[in-house]
């Protein structure tokens, strides 16, 4: 199916354009690619019902803290390679990464981690900065393209099923936009893809267990020069 297609279907979908028409065209088709593009930005505030995963490289840059990634929607993990080894990166939060004491200028291995969402995509903060160029791997969500020809064949990037939940999601689209109530079938419809999509490609939400014996704290001078961050458990 084209993006065309998929418009044309929505209209039909919506019930306010009779299927007896051949197609959708004018102020309907460019309105139908307006809000077809408008879903697909919808689908990248949580990421939740993007069923894809992404991989993306980057090389790290030496004393660089900050990095733009660009249409990234959720990040999950970030790792380096030294060589042919992978080595592992800790996930940190906001209050651990922003709020706790350390020194700044120190270049070692990367060890700990943050990302937030900013426009276009997420900015990735690492520490230690890198003392060397690395190999980044990040995996993660990313946000759909948007489509400026209706000619494009959606088979190349969505699979069929995910087409399908596009087309019902913009039926619903359709209607609201035409100050329309969309048909208890179109609702039902969108319910039953969200229920399936919701567990499709789930968020890990996996956590390590905390230590009642202590807390971590500050990294020292003598952690980057002589374990380069790296620290038992």
């Amino acid at each position: 199916m084209n993006t065309a297609q998929l418009i044309s279907n929505a209209w039909y979908l919506s019930g306010i354009v009779p299927r007896a028409l051949e197609g959708v065209s004018g102020e309907q088709g460019t309105d139908g690619l307006m809000l077809l593009n408008f879903l697909l930005s919808r689908q990248s505030m949580t990421g939740r019902y993007i069923p894809y995963f992404t991989y993306y490289f980057f090389d790290a840059v030496v004393g660089q803290e900050e990095y733009f990634i660009p249409a990234a929607v959720t990040l999950e993990t970030c790792t380096f390679n030294i060589g042919v080894v992978r080595y592992q990166m800790n996930l940190e939060n906001r209050s651990y990464y922003r709020g706790a004491p350390r020194v700044d200028n120190i270049q070692a291995l990367p060890f700990d981690w943050y990302w937030e969402t900013v426009v276009g995509g997420a900015n990735l903060y690492m520490y230690f900065l890198p003392q060397d160029i690395y190999q980044m791997k990040l995996s993660g969500k990313f946000a759909l393209t948007q489509i400026t020809d209706p000619s494009f064949v959606l088979d190349t990037v969505l699979d069929l099923f995910y087409q399908e939940y596009l087309m019902f999601l913009l039926a619903e689209y359709m209607c609201t936009w035409y100050k329309l109530t969309p048909s208890q079938d179109v609702l039902m419809k969108i319910k039953e893809f969200k229920d399936t999509l919701a567990d499709r490609n789930y968020t890990d939400l996996t956590i390590a267990k905390a230590t009642i014996y202590g807390s971590r704290g500050a990294v020292t001078y003598a952690q980057a020069n002589l374990g380069k961050g790296w620290t038992s458990p």
